[in-house]
C-alpha cells in the first residue's frame, strides 16, 4: 500500500496496512465494536477486594505444596511486573518458568534472570530446541516468499505455542495447583493468523474463555488450515506441529489442556485488576529492567521476531532482509 494511501483510525491511530483490521468510515472495526459494546470499569475498591479473595484462594490451595503458583516469565514488561506484584505485594511463593527463544535479546535474558533472583522467586527454564525453533522460522519465511499468506508466517511462531504445554507439565511435576499469567486485558482482542475480517470483533471479556467461543475458534482455525494445506503442499510435513500449535496448545485455556490437566487452574491476573501503566513503568525502572538496544517500545521487547511479523505485510521483501538475517 502506498504511503499516501495509508489511513489511520481517528480513535486509536492504528494504520489500515493490515488487511485483518477493516475500517468503518474513519474508525477501525476494533474501536467501532468497542464503542458499540461499552463495558463499565470495575470500582477500584471492589476490584481490590475480589483480587485479595483470589490471592487468598491461590495461597490456600498452595498450602503443603512447594509453591503457591507457577508464573510464566517471558522477560517482557507485563510478566516481569506480574512477578513483582505476586512476590512483593502478595507475598506468594512463586516458581518463575522461562524459555529463551532464538529471538530473545541478551538484554531481555539478562533482565529476567537477574530480576527473578532479586525478587526471591525460584527459576526453571523450559528446555526446547532453539535449533528446531530457528529451523521452523526459516522454513516458514521461505514458504512465505512463495505464497504470502498470514497463516504461513504465523507458523514461524508455532514452537512458542508448545510452551503452553510445557507450563502445565512443569506445574504438574512440582504438584502446584495454579498457573498465573500476565496477559494484559487490553490484549484480549488478538488478531490471530487464522482470523478473517468478519471475525475481528471485541466482545464481553467474560466470554474469552467460553467453551462455545473456543469451539468456534477451533473450527475456524481447522477450516482455514485445511484449505491452506491443499494450496501449499510443502506444509504437509508440518501437519503435526500445526495441529499442536493451533488446536491443542494455541493458548493456556484450550479444551485439550483443561482435560489433560484437570487439577490445574489458570489465572489471568490483569483481567480482574485495573491496569496501572505508570505503576508498571515505575516498577520496571525500580527493578532496572532495560529495553534491548534499538527497541523503540517496551511492547513485545522480549521477542525481536514479533517486529518481523509486524512489517511482513507492508514492506517489500528487499527491505526486510536485514531483519531476516536474524533467522536465515
Amino acid at each position: 500500500m502506498a504511503a499516501d494511501n495509508v489511513q489511520r483510525c481517528n480513535t486509536c491511530i492504528i494504520p489500515n496496512t493490515c488487511d485483518l483490521i477493516p475500517f468503518e468510515g474513519e474508525t477501525c472495526v476494533l474501536c467501532k465494536t468497542a464503542q458499540r459494546t461499552p463495558r463499565p470499569a470495575p470500582v477500584p475498591v471492589e476490584s481490590e477486594r475480589l483480587l485479595e479473595e483470589r490471592i487468598e484462594q491461590i495461597r490456600e490451595k498452595g498450602k503443603g505444596k512447594p509453591y503457591d503458583c507457577v508464573v510464566g516469565a517471558s522477560g517482557g514488561r507485563d510478566s516481569t511486573y506480574l512477578l513483582y506484584l505476586l512476590t512483593q505485594k502478595h507475598k506468594l511463593r512463586c516458581l518463575a518458568v522461562y524459555y529463551r527463544t532464538p529471538f530473545t535479546h541478551d538484554v531481555v535474558d539478562s533482565n529476567i534472570r537477574r530480576i527473578v533472583k532479586e525478587l526471591g522467586a525460584d527459576f526453571e527454564e523450559i528446555q526446547l530446541s532453539q535449533d528446531y525453533h530457528s529451523r521452523i522460522a526459516k522454513e516458514m519465511i521461505m514458504l512465505w516468499k512463495k505464497k504470502k499468506h498470514r497463516l504461513i508466517i504465523n507458523l514461524a511462531c508455532a514452537p512458542c505455542k508448545l510452551l503452553n504445554r510445557e507450563m502445565y507439565k512443569i506445574t504438574r511435576k512440582h504438584d502446584v495447583p495454579t498457573i498465573v499469567y500476565g496477559t494484559n486485558i487490553y490484549e484480549a482482542v488478538q488478531i490471530a493468523a487464522g482470523v478473517s475480517k468478519k471475525q475481528v470483533l471485541v466482545g464481553d471479556n467474560s466470554k474469552v474463555l467460553n467453551v462455545q467461543l473456543k469451539i468456534k475458534k477451533l473450527l475456524m482455525l481447522v477450516w482455514n488450515g485445511t484449505k491452506l494445506l491443499f494450496t501449499t503442499p510443502a506444509l504437509w510435513k508440518h501437519l503435526v506441529l500445526g495441529v499442536k500449535s493451533s488446536v491443542m496448545y494455541i493458548s493456556p485455556h484450550t479444551l485439550y489442556l483443561a482435560l489433560r490437566y484437570p487439577g490445574i487452574k489458570t489465572v489471568d491476573y490483569f483481567y480482574g485488576v485495573p491496569w496501572n501503566e505508570k505503576d508498571c513503568d515505575d516498577t520496571l525502572n525500580q527493578l532496572g529492567w532495560h529495553r534491548p538496544p534499538g527497541a523503540n517500545s517496551s511492547w513485545k521487547a522480549d521477542c525481536c521476531f514479533a517486529e518481523i511479523k509486524n512489517v511482513f505485510s507492508r514492506k517489500p521483501l528487499a527491505l526486510l532482509m536485514p531483519m531476516l538475517s536474524l533467522v536465515i
